[in-house]
């Protein structure tokens, strides 16, 4: 039924959807993509891997893994897809020279064939929770590997499949092999599946530092952004929502509280840069776009370009974890961590609740209701030098700690390549 629904909407609404692109240039650059059209050609003689996430948080779990999946597999060839814009520049900016990278086919039967016969993996790799009916079973036919690493499953998404046995366990029966990242999310797979075999890896996320060393990155940063050594910067990460609007609103307190506090805003999508930036004008906050970040004299920065903030977090003092105090599911908090500054982030972090597991017991993080307590957490600190030191500490301690988990899953892809052979 799935199947004859999907065919049926993307003959019926397809055509339509790509004259409005044509007329207007909305997601002009998708069109081919999506119907498993592709222009790239192929070695012949090499084994080739299709790992597919759906956008950025995605990709980053893939760009942990292929290091090591290029160790074990030096001369195989790997292909990356996403479903959205953005995913799709991240991927060719920051997986350049190391994969393929193209828009993933719609889930419907014309698309996935024309893509599976353009591309013909050996192995198909599933990122998360990226389940596709049409291309798992069509991948399935024509005896290609299935694998699922990194899996996670919020309750609600474990509801909703629970109203569709008959589709979700046959489609989990498909894959040879499941990982999740928590023993949470291991459990809401097996019973979704009943299957015995899945396990938990931890999140590959968690081993992705940005090149070069902390120390060595806090002063590039520092320099470049025109802070001295002691200066304090609060960076607000991938923010969402209004939650910029809510610190905004705090910043004179901050500012009068925390002598020559520089803050970094840097939205989730950069779709919002503009949204914010108008947001400032409104206010009437005086601001600098990070790109034009050089001779800096404001006091807020907007972040404007990508790919930067992990490194960002070096420089520093105070990190605040976006789409937590919005329902949103929070970001990757390790991020911050194994730079060694306190986090703090509000009560919407379902996405990173391992995050939030592994690291609040060791006190580097603080969890808050609301912008005005995050606001009254941050001074507080800010007094408190030595409790500041512990805090910091802690999270590297345990960041470290949590490292591996790329590694084992890319040997998991690796010997199911073993077992096919």
């Amino acid at each position: 039924m799935y199947k004859i629904l999907t065919g049926a909407a993307y003959l019926l609404v397809f055509p339509l959807f790509s004259a409005f692109s044509r007329l207007t240039g909305y997601q002009r650059k998708t069109i081919a993509g999506r119907q498993g059209l592709y222009n790239f050609s192929l070695p012949t003689n090499s084994i080739r891997i299709w790992l597919h996430g759906a956008s950025v948080g995605e990709i980053q779990v893939i760009r942990a893994i292929l290091p090591h999946l290029r160790e074990l597999l030096p001369n195989a060839l790997f292909l990356v897809s996403t479903m959205t814009e953005q995913g799709h520049k991240v991927a060719t900016k920051q997986l350049a020279g190391e994969a393929i990278c193209f828009y993933a086919p719609l889930d419907a039967p014309g698309p996935v064939r024309k893509a599976l016969a353009a591309i013909k993996p050996d192995i198909y790799v599933a990122v998360e929770t990226e389940l596709w009916p049409t291309l798992l079973f069509a991948a399935h036919a024509k005896k290609i590997r299935l694998l699922l690493v990194n899996g996670r499953l919020s309750a609600r998404s474990s509801h909703r499949y629970k109203k569709i046995p008959g589709l979700i366990q046959p489609l989990l029966a498909l894959f040879t092999s499941i990982t999740c990242i928590s023993e949470k999310d291991r459990c809401r797979y097996q019973e979704l599946s009943s299957r015995a075999d899945i396990q938990r890896s931890g999140n590959a996320k968690y081993d992705l530092q940005p090149a070069g060393e902390p120390a060595d990155l806090e002063r590039l940063y520092r320099h470049k952004i025109g802070l001295d050594d002691k200066q304090p910067l609060l960076v607000l990460g991938s923010t969402h929502g209004n939650e910029e609007e809510q610190f905004l609103q705090q910043l004179s307190l901050l500012q009068q509280n925390i002598k020559g506090l520089v803050t970094i805003i840097a939205p989730r999508h950069l779709q919002r840069v503009t949204e914010v930036s108008d947001l400032c004008k409104k206010m009437e906050i005086p601001f600098s776009l990070y790109s034009r970040v050089e001779g800096r004299t404001k006091a807020v920065i907007i972040l404007d370009t990508m790919g930067e903030l992990a490194a960002i977090y070096a420089a520093a003092t105070y990190i605040f974890c976006g789409g937590s105090l919005v329902n949103k599911g929070g970001h990757n908090i390790f991020e911050g961590a194994i730079m060694a500054k306190p986090i703090f982030y509000g009560p919407y972090m379902d996405d990173f609740r391992d995050a939030c597991t592994l690291l609040e017991p060791g006190g580097g993080t603080i969890q808050v209701n609301n912008c005005q307590q995050c606001v009254t957490e941050i001074i507080r600190l800010h007094g408190n030098q030595q409790h500041y030191a512990k805090m910091a500490e802690a999270n590297r301690v345990i960041a470290l700690t949590q490292q591996g988990a790329a590694r084992r899953q890319a040997e998991i892809i690796f010997n199911s390549m073993k077992i096919k052979e």
